[in-house]
C-alpha cells in the first residue's frame, strides 16, 4: 500500500494508468469526505444556479428577443462558481496527496487539509486563470485568423495554433501541482512544468486520452438521466436539481481521478529526472543522525 501512496516513483505506462484508480479507491472514504466538505457547498451552489437559471427543456431560449444579455449574465455567473468549485477541487485533492506523501501510518485530518488549503487555494486560483488565458490566447487567435482569412496557408496556421495550444495544456498541467507540492509561485511551476514535461509529452499525452476515454464513458452515466430529460421536453426546476445534484455528484467523484493522475505524473518525471526520493531517503538519514548526536552519552 505505501508504495501506491508515494509520489516520487518512477512508474511504467501501465502503473501511470492504473495507479490512480488504485489509490482512488484505497483513499477514497477521507479523499471523498474532504472534497464534499471543502468543495461540495460551492458545488451546490453552481446546483441551485443551474436549476433555476437554466431551461432544460428549451436550451435555445436566451436566443429570444430580449433575453440574451440575462442568459448571458447568468451564464457567467454560474461559470464563475464552476471555477471556484474546481479550484477547491484541485486543492483539495493535491495537498490530501502531498499530506498523504509524507504521513502514511495515520489517518489525514480534516484540519491538517483546511491550513493546506488556506495557504494554496488562492494561488492555484491564479495558476488557473493564467492557465486559461494561454490556452484561451493560443486557441484564439488560430481561430480569429480562420474567421477573418478563410485560405489554404491560413488554416494550416490556424491548425498549427490549435496544436500548439493542446501542446501547452499538456505541458502546464503540472502547473497547480508544482505549486502545492514544491511551494513555488507562478512563473516558477511554468519553468517547472516545461523541464518536468520535456521527453515525456507524447507518453503523458496518450495516458490522458486513453484515461479521458475510460472517464468520459463512465461519466455519460451521470450525464444520462439529464439529456433524456432534456430531449423529453420535461419542464420542473424540483426535477433538474435533483438531476443537476446527481450530475454534479458523478462529476465531482470523477473529477478527482485526473488531478491524482496529473500528480503521480508530476512525481513519475520529477524521479526520472531529479532521483527526489533518493534525495529524500539521504536528508532522512542525516536528519537521525543529527538527531542521535543531540544525546549525551
Amino acid at each position: 500500500m505505501q508504495n501506491n501512496l508515494n509520489i516520487n516513483k518512477e512508474r511504467d505506462f501501465i502503473s501511470l494508468f492504473s495507479d490512480p484508480f488504485s489509490y482512488f479507491v484505497k483513499e477514497f472514504r477521507t479523499l471523498a469526505k474532504a472534497v464534499l466538505l471543502y468543495a461540495g457547498p460551492i458545488y451546490l451552489l453552481q446546483i441551485i444556479l443551474t436549476s433555476f437559471i437554466v431551461d432544460v427543456s428549451d436550451p435555445m431560449s436566451f436566443l429570444q428577443a430580449g433575453k440574451l444579455p440575462e442568459i448571458t449574465g447568468n451564464m457567467f455567473g454560474i461559470y464563475l462558481v464552476q471555477i471556484f468549485a474546481y479550484v477547491m477541487l484541485v486543492t483539495v485533492v493535491i495537498s490530501y496527496m502531498k499530506l498523504r506523501n509524507s504521513i502514511q501510518d495515520r489517518e489525514i485530518e480534516l484540519s491538517e487539509i483546511w491550513e493546506q488549503i488556506s495557504k494554496y487555494y488562492w494561488k492555484i486560483f491564479g495558476s488557473q486563470l493564467v492557465y486559461g488565458l494561454i490556452i484561451g490566447l493560443s486557441a484564439g487567435i488560430g481561430i480569429a485568423i480562420f474567421a477573418i482569412f478563410a485560405s489554404k496557408m491560413l488554416i494550416i496556421i490556424t491548425l498549427a495554433t490549435i496544436v500548439f495550444a493542446v501542446y501547452m495544456a499538456i505541458t502546464l498541467s503540472f502547473m497547480n501541482t508544482g505549486i502545492i507540492l514544491e511551494d513555488k509561485n507562478i512563473s516558477e511551476t511554468i519553468k517547472r512544468s516545461l523541464f518536468i514535461i520535456k521527453g515525456k509529452w507524447w507518453f503523458f499525452f496518450i495516458v490522458l486520452i486513453l484515461f479521458s476515454l475510460i472517464l468520459g464513458i463512465v461519466g455519460s452515466i451521470f450525464s444520462l438521466p439529464m439529456l433524456l430529460t432534456s430531449m423529453s421536453g420535461l419542464s420542473n426546476n424540483g426535477i433538474l436539481f435533483l438531476l443537476t445534484l446527481f450530475q454534479t455528484l458523478g462529476s465531482i467523484i470523477l473529477g478527482i481521478l485526473p488531478v491524482i493522475l496529473t500528480v503521480y505524473a508530476f512525481g513519475t518525471f520529477r524521479e526520472e529526472k531529479e532521483q527526489t526520493s533518493l534525495i529524500e531517503k539521504i536528508e532522512n538519514i542525516n536528519s537521525d543522525i543529527d538527531e542521535l548526536n543531540k544525546f549525551d552519552y
